[in-house]
């Protein structure tokens, strides 16, 4: 079962990650977008 579980874990990552990219982009753009950027 594992051998058939880690492909399965890969394809979700996968498919999440362009998603996950997004949503962490949109999040940033809409912080930056309200407030300026702290100082590092």
């Amino acid at each position: 079962m594992d051998r058939v579980a880690v492909p399965f874990w890969l394809i979700i990552l996968s498919d999440q990650l362009p998603v996950i990219a997004l949503v962490s982009r949109y999040l940033t753009n809409e912080l930056i977008g309200r407030r300026p950027l702290p100082n590092r």
